[in-house]
């Protein structure tokens, strides 16, 4: 008899360890479970690092397309320190294309003489000291005419400058009220010029010989051959 409840009393002992130590795995296994779940949720990896972002196949960016290269001109008319008026264009700074680097801008009312077909544009002037005006153009042969009329001056040959294209000296000590010419009066000066870098600038320098240092220019134009 007694033997009987000792077998029992075992059997009973080893059931209790046996439930005890599958209670123990289950736990763990959840606790491994829920972790791993956390982790997705969270997206990061088992060990705390950032998990990898799922991404979608992303299509290839096309080349932007490349601009046209514009036209370079031929013929330009410009109304020098004034707006549109006459035909001419108004003045600009240089950008691309044409315009002039520095200098000022005035105009008068007076009534100009003999104003070659520009009473306003002989009107308007742009001054300076130093100062270009710059076109891009096509290679060739071309003729540039400058328009004067001297609105300022006191006396004649005041005003004395240097005017070269692309780097030559096309005049030198150039008088804008010398003999012969009126105040107010419009003449014109014509320069072949021939371009091999599509590029024409004028340059208007002062010339230590006057006792205006300002360099001027009423009306520009610029005409292939």
């Amino acid at each position: 008899m007694k033997n009987k409840i000792k077998t029992i009393l075992r059997l009973l002992l080893c059931a209790l360890v046996f439930s005890a130590l599958m209670s123990a795995c289950g736990g763990e296994s959840e606790t491994d479970d829920k972790g791993a779940t956390e982790s997705e949720n969270n997206g990061t990896s088992e060990n705390g690092d950032p998990a990898p972002a799922a991404t979608a196949d992303e299509p290839t960016p096309e080349p932007a397309a490349s601009e046209p290269e514009r036209e370079k001109g031929t013929s330009f008319a410009v109304n020098c320190g004034g707006d549109e008026a006459d035909g001419l264009l108004a003045d600009q700074v240089y950008l691309f294309d044409w315009g002039y680097t520095d200098g000022n801008a005035t105009a008068v009312e007076d009534t100009i003489s003999n104003d070659l077909g520009f009473p306003t544009g002989l009107q308007s002037v742009r001054y300076g000291e130093d100062f270009s005006y710059i076109f891009e153009v096509q290679n060739g042969d071309y003729l540039i005419t400058l328009y004067y009329s001297e609105n300022w001056s006191v006396n004649p040959y005041d005003r004395i400058f240097d005017i070269t294209v692309n780097g030559k000296t096309e005049l030198e000590a150039f008088a804008t009220w010398p003999e012969g010419v009126e105040k107010f009066t419009g003449y014109k000066i014509e320069i072949p010029a021939t371009v091999t870098g599509e590029l024409i600038q004028i340059d208007f320098r002062y010339n230590e010989e006057t006792s205006d240092k300002n360099s001027m220019i009423n009306v520009l134009t610029v005409e292939k051959k």
